[in-house]
Parts: C-alpha cells; sequence; structure tokens
C-alpha cells in the first residue's frame, strides 16, 4: 500500500501475508470509550524460521509510514503482538508519536514467538 491510511483499535493490520506498507498513515483509536485500553496495531503470523526449508515470503514492512493515536495518554498502546512463531515487521525511517515503552505484548500462551528479536535501527518521535 502506498500513501494509505489505515485505522483501528485492536490488530488492524493481521494475518500470514507479504505486505509493504509505504508513506502510510496509521491512526490507532480507543479500543473503549477512555484512552485506558489496550491497543495493538499489527498481529502478524508466520509459521516457518526465515531461511528454513518450509519458508515462504510472509511479513510486514513499513517504510516512511507515520504511526499517530487518537490522543495523549494511550500508555497500552503497543506495536503489536506476535501472532505466530516467526512473526516478522520490520519499521523503516518511520515515526511513532506515542508507544508503551515494552514495545510489544504476547498474544497468548498459544502463540509466543520462537525468537524476541528487536531491532530498532532509527526511532523518531512526532
Amino acid at each position: 500500500m502506498w500513501k494509505g491510511i489505515i485505522t483501528g483499535d485492536v490488530d488492524y493490520v493481521f494475518g500470514d501475508a507479504a505486505l509493504v506498507l509505504d508513506h502510510t498513515n496509521f491512526f490507532t483509536t480507543w479500543h473503549g470509550n477512555t484512552a485506558g485500553g489496550t491497543e495493538t496495531i499489527e498481529a502478524q503470523n508466520k509459521l516457518a524460521e526465515t531461511g528454513s526449508g518450509n519458508d515462504y515470503l510472509s511479513g510486514y514492512v513499513c517504510n516512511s509510514c507515520i504511526l499517530m493515536s487518537q490522543s495523549t495518554g494511550m500508555t497500552n498502546l503497543y506495536y503489536g503482538r506476535p501472532y505466530g512463531p516467526f512473526s516478522t515487521w520490520i519499521m523503516l525511517n518511520s515515526s511513532v508519536d506515542q508507544l508503551n515503552q515494552v514495545g510489544w505484548i504476547e498474544f497468548s500462551r498459544r502463540y509466543q514467538p520462537a525468537h524476541r528479536d528487536l531491532c530498532r535501527i532509527q526511532h523518531a518521535a512526532l
């Protein structure tokens, strides 16, 4: 998607797919009636390890995207919840207005990621 707008509150970018988002705006709304709910942007699902014999093209790449939220004080706003054991989310040259410092939360005990690596090359606040 190029120059798109995506809006939602919980796992509003979801599934097992190869997806490139370029110059796209994300707008996270409250989950519930106040800013105190738990909001997650993505839940990517990849079942095979990169480079394995069962590997396939799957993952989300955000380039030059802006992640905005409905209001200040959304202290339970996270990038997402890994849905599969090898979930992949890559952000390049993107900006985030606010985010819980943890960054990610678990989807459930059933879907715990095999690797919990997070690499921030450049993080810019709005």
